[in-house]
């Protein structure tokens, strides 16, 4: 049950991607109740509760589908119904400092190996992590490379990429499957990038 709600709650954090410096504390500690309650909830019991997605033979080791798409739409969707932030497009929102936000990306990468390997306590899954996270920060430089612009926040983006398109799968794939997951998250995360800001979507932390 403590392990479920560490899931719940990163969740709910991801989700403010699509409101942070939008919406009061408040208004947000509402929608999260509603939010984990009404949406997290039955997908968690679906996938994971012997639920109907489950029983259909779905796959979801660690999170994918109960944390990472249900949490990636939904920030998506709070974007589109709060609006832009002040400014959006005409000032540069780049993060005010890059040595904490590496920081802050090394410690989630670190958490991360108790997300997916603490699940069942698989060392295959550590394995597969690593090298997942590793293969998207690579691509996704390579990929800004070709446009002229790679940097160590990109690097940043594309390990959380190569760690999210892991999670599902970490317990059943070997390492040449996880350079494939984590290399194609790389790629189509970056592209995706570009989509959103060529379509104005102001969801702050990409996710």
């Amino acid at each position: 049950m403590a392990f479920q709600i560490v899931f719940a709650a990163i969740a709910l954090a991801i989700l403010t991607s699509g409101v942070a410096e939008r919406i009061k504390l408040s208004s947000f500690i509402v929608f999260g109740l509603l939010w984990t309650t009404l949406v997290y909830d039955p997908l968690a019991y679906w996938a994971w509760g012997d639920g109907w997605v489950g029983s259909m033979g779905a796959l979801d080791f660690a999170g994918g589908t109960v944390v990472h798409i249900s949490s990636g739409f939904g920030a998506l969707a709070l974007s589109f119904v709060i609006g832009k932030r002040i400014g959006f497009g005409k000032y540069s929102m780049e993060p005010e400092n890059i040595t904490t936000t590496l920081l802050g990306g090394a410690l989630l990468w670190f958490g991360w190996f108790a997300f997916n390997a603490g699940n069942a306590l698989a060392a295959n899954a550590f394995v597969v992590t690593l090298i997942s996270a590793s293969s998207g920060a690579l691509t996704w430089m390579g990929a800004s490379w070709i446009k002229g612009k790679s940097s160590s926040l990109g690097m940043n983006s594309g390990a959380i990429a190569g760690l999210v398109a892991i999670t599902p799968a970490c317990g059943f794939v070997g390492p040449l499957a996880a350079i494939i997951i984590g290399g194609s998250a790389g790629i189509l995360c970056y592209g995706t990038l570009l989509f959103c800001i060529y379509k104005k979507f102001d969801e702050s932390l990409d996710a």
